[in-house]
C-alpha cells in the first residue's frame, strides 16, 4: 500500500472510480461534482489504505460530514464491503482463465497451431502430401479467417515443430525437388 495517495495515482484512479460508480457524483449525496470541487474519500477513513475498492469521490463538505454523520459512515461501510466482494469476485473469475486465455498473444498462437495441424492432416490423410508452400500460405489464409491475425512467420514456426525429429510429419523433396510435407514412416 501506498502511504498517500498521489498525483499520479488520482489520475490513475479518477476514470476508474468514475465508471465504477456511475458517473462524476459525490458518492454520499449524489451531487454533480466539479472539477475544482471534489475530494478522493477513504472510506475506512485509513488515509494510507490507497486500494482503488477503498476510495470514492465525494464533495469535501460530505467527506467532512461522514466524520459525525452515521448514515455516511454506514454507506461508507457497505460500499467498502461491496468493492472488496467485487474485487474478489473478478480475483477468483481471472484465476479461473489458464494462462493462454489470460494472454491474447499465446492464445492466438495455440489456435493458430491447431489451424496448421489440421490443415496438414487434412490433405496429407487425402492425397499423401502437400505441397510446402500451400501448406505454409494456405494456413496463413486460414488463421487469418478463423482468428484475424495469421503471420507467416508464426506458421513456418509452426511447421517446423510438426515436421521436427519427434513428430508426426517429415519434410522431403519430390521428383522436381520442391519441398512437401508427408506422414512420418515411424517402422
Amino acid at each position: 500500500m501506498n502511504k498517500t495517495l498521489t498525483v499520479t495515482l488520482k489520475q490513475k484512479y479518477l476514470p476508474i472510480l468514475i465508471k465504477r460508480d456511475g458517473g462524476f457524483i459525490c458518492f454520499f449525496c449524489k451531487g454533480e461534482l466539479h472539477m475544482d470541487s471534489y475530494v478522493y474519500d477513504h472510506l475506512n477513513n485509513n488515509r494510507s489504505d490507497n486500494r482503488t475498492e477503498n476510495i470514492v469521490l465525494s464533495h469535501q463538505r460530505c467527506n467532512i460530514k461522514k466524520i459525525s454523520y452515521p448514515d455516511y459512515q454506514i454507506m461508507a461501510k457497505e460500499k467498502l464491503k461491496q468493492n472488496e466482494e467485487m474485487c474478489l469476485s473478478e480475483r477468483k473469475f481471472s484465476d479461473n482463465i489458464t494462462d493462454h486465455q489470460s494472454s491474447s498473444e499465446i492464445g492466438i498462437s495455440i489456435r493458430t497451431f491447431k489451424i496448421v495441424e489440421q490443415y496438414l492432416q487434412e490433405h496429407i490423410t487425402t492425397d499423401g502430401f502437400v505441397q510446402f508452400e500451400d501448406a505454409l500460405w494456405g494456413s496463413v489464409y486460414k488463421a487469418k479467417t478463423e482468428t484475424g491475425y495469421g503471420s507467416h512467420q508464426a506458421v513456418r514456426s509452426h511447421i517446423k515443430t510438426l515436421t521436427c525429429s519427434e513428430a508426426p510429419y517429415e519434410i522431403k523433396r519430390n521428383e522436381s525437388n520442391k519441398k512437401i510435407i508427408v506422414k512420418r514412416n515411424l517402422c
